[in-house]
């Protein structure tokens, strides 16, 4: 039967809180106590919390300031009062509009018995609450703190939440290193033009999918975004707020129809990271972002379009920055990038034969001959090793590996006809039927994701006639462009389409890419 805790014996710690209630020895056996068995009572185990708040105005001890104290009485009752006595709180005015990290783990909670001794806290995981929490500007102090996004309207709450549970966890293959969550979101809760785009980004997105509620928002939230960033270009004070605004309407007209305006919003973006490059004060990880978005794009968009960006196409990366780790918003690394750059510059139209040769045009085949054979070279050696973070995923892996292999389609099908055709296919010691087999063979195996369309555009302009294949390519772009409906998708299915006719007509004209506009592949 159940007994009274003899003083000074050692309090157990698995005992059922109907037990714990009443200050008794629970038998505890599974599932209901013999004491809980007789009475008839709900045997349940498991954590009681108590807040430092709740054991304040109860006027009972709190973790470890507990009976067992070496404090005398009355110095424990001193304590208790101190508690009890008038609150004042801490003036907020030094942190409005920052952004503060509050990290809650088991310390922080106790779980404890009506009597107030303390209780084991070893099941608590630690870290067990960490959130970011911002003083907005706007927010009355005397209202005390809420959520982050209780200060907004309903409709711009509403379209931010959607943003950050709706759009960002797409943006990359890591849900550890996201810059759209991590780094995009936070700024617009304090940088109001940044904050009208990705409204406008959010509610576009939701009328691509057939939610129509927010079209006209969509417009007028876009309208905001771009005269509030014309003013501050105006100023001359350009933050990283307003480069991320150009980056969030590239985003917008890219998911939209790819209209031409999301290339002006790309190279006006470029224009700011080079006009306004990053100082001491300046958050390093956003502007690596910013050049990772807008170099990843500008490249891969080349591989449609050649006149995309003005110049002479030459980017670089950041100085710290590791080329051969794959970055989790383009799925392959900045080195292979630098290839598929290099390939989008060879010339496409040489084709010379022997008796049409002068010495210049023989020396420009041998340059371009040896460049390209470089370029082979480099792609069938190049290692692309994953990020720390994300060091178990294959997938990560496989989905950088559809890159490598569309990037050596793509010099394929960029030099065809010309004179140095065969000595690539040395250099690869394979043919282009052979890297399409192999590309496809890897992307049977992955998810349709956003980031797998500039492979599925490669391989639909690489002369294909097997209607597997074609059929393979059109379905994987129908299941891509179902799941959010972009313009980029879109596009590129319009694309390909046409590529096919073009071979089956068997034509020898060039399909002109910029015949569907500018199409975004990145």
């Amino acid at each position: 039967m159940p007994t009274k805790r003899a003083q000074g014996e050692i309090r157990r710690r698995s005992g059922c809180l109907q037990c714990k209630a009443k200050h008794v020895r629970c038998t505890e056996e599974l599932p209901i106590c013999r004491r809980c068995e007789r009475l008839g009572l709900h045997c349940e185990r498991g954590l009681q919390l108590l807040f430092q708040e709740d054991a304040v105005q109860r006027g009972i001890s709190f973790g470890r300031k507990g009976t067992r104290s070496k404090q005398p009485d009355s110095a424990r009752d001193r304590a208790v009062l101190k508690y009890n006595d008038v609150f004042y709180g801490v003036p907020l005015n030094a942190y409005t509009g920052r952004w503060i990290f509050l990290n809650s783990t088991s310390s922080d909670f106790m779980e404890s018995s009506s009597d107030g001794d303390e209780m084991d806290t070893d099941g608590i995981e630690p870290d067990l609450l960490s959130v970011f929490v911002q003083f907005p500007d706007t927010i009355p102090l005397d209202k005390g703190l809420g959520h982050p996004l209780a200060t907004y309207s309903h409709l711009e709450s509403y379209l931010i939440d959607y943003f950050i549970h709706g759009i960002g966890p797409n943006c990359s293959l890591s849900p550890i290193e996201n810059p759209y969550i991590t780094l995009i979101t936070p700024l617009a809760l304090s940088h109001k033009t940044l904050r009208d785009a990705l409204i406008s980004a959010a509610g576009n997105q939701l009328r691509l999918l057939g939610d129509t509620r927010f079209s006209k928002e969509a417009l007028i939230y876009k309208e905001r975004a771009l005269k509030g960033l014309q003013q501050e270009i105006e100023l001359g004070s350009i933050s990283d707020g307003a480069i991320a605004t150009v980056l969030m309407l590239c985003f917008h007209d890219i998911s939209d129809e790819c209209a031409p305006s999301w290339v002006t919003h790309l190279q006006g973006g470029l224009d700011l990271l080079y006009r306004f490059p990053c100082t001491p004060t300046a958050n390093y990880s956003l502007r690596r972002f910013f050049n990772m978005y807008f170099v990843a794009h500008a490249i891969m968009s080349r591989t449609a379009t050649p006149q995309v960006c003005h110049g002479n196409g030459m980017f670089s990366w950041a100085d710290n920055d590791n080329l051969d780790e794959i970055d989790t918003i383009m799925g392959c690394s900045r080195r292979l990038m630098l290839l598929i750059n290099e390939i989008s510059e060879l010339p496409v139209d040489t084709c010379t034969t022997p008796s049409s040769t002068t010495s210049s045009d023989d020396e420009s085949v041998d340059i371009h001959l040896s460049e390209a054979a470089r370029i082979a070279t480099a792609l069938t050696n190049i290692q692309q090793f994953l990020p720390q973070h994300s060091s178990d995923r294959d997938d990560l892996a496989r989905i950088a590996e559809t890159k490598r292999l569309a990037a050596i389609i793509y010099l394929f099908n960029r030099i065809d006809g010309t004179t140095y055709y065969t000595d690539v296919m040395t250099e690869t010691k394979a043919d282009k039927n052979t890297f399409i087999n192999a590309l496809i063979n890897v992307m049977t195996h992955l998810p349709d994701r956003a980031t797998l369309l500039w492979p599925l555009y490669i391989l639909g302009h690489a002369s294909l006639e097997d209607e597997d294949h074609r059929r393979f390519v059109l379905d994987r772009l129908e299941r891509m462009q179902r799941t959010r409906n972009l313009g980029s998708v879109r596009r590129a299915r319009m694309a390909v389409k046409h590529a096919f006719r073009v071979v089956d007509m068997r034509t020898t004209a060039k399909m002109r890419a910029s015949k569907f506009g500018y199409i975004s592949l990145a």
